[in-house]
């Protein structure tokens, strides 16, 4: 019943791309910004999109918080030919505003590596009036690899 209450408070703040409030578009933009400063492989712009108490949820790692988050994305950043796109397909604010979820998918391409592709969720809350990346999960589409024989 719990979860069934949440999901449909969830669903009655959804966004659209053609109706985003002022919250989502903030989000969105966030989202940008993101990208951008990946794209530019700047760890220290990644880490400061992440609140003070944020968790980072990456597959087959243990959750990441404090200097631990700067750690996974240095490694991640560090990786020859990586390159890490993200794509927002939904924003949801909280009735609060102070809440918001974020879900989308993203395409990861490395050197040497088959292309990965996948989903996230991130949960963002306001700190000082700005949005940040409260909890951050994602994981891939891709079949789980074959243990070693």
């Amino acid at each position: 019943m719990r979860n069934w209450i949440i999901g449909a408070a969830l669903a009655a703040c959804a966004t659209t791309a053609a109706a985003a409030t002022p919250d989502q578009q903030a989000i969105i933009d966030r989202d940008a910004h993101w990208n951008d400063v990946l794209a530019a492989h700047d760890v220290d712009g990644v880490v400061a999109i992440y609140a003070d108490d944020a968790s980072l949820m990456p597959p087959n790692s243990p959750r990441a918080e404090g200097p631990g988050i700067r750690a996974v994305w240095t490694a991640l950043l560090g990786a020859p030919g990586m390159k890490l796109v993200l794509k927002a397909e939904q924003v949801t604010v909280a009735k609060s505003g102070e809440i918001a979820i974020d879900r989308g998918t993203y395409v990861l391409d490395m050197a040497g590596a088959p292309q990965d592709h996948g989903k996230y969720v991130v949960v963002w809350k306001k700190v000082g009036g700005e949005w940040k990346a409260f909890h951050d999960i994602f994981n891939s589409d891709l079949p789980a690899a074959k243990p070693a024989e």
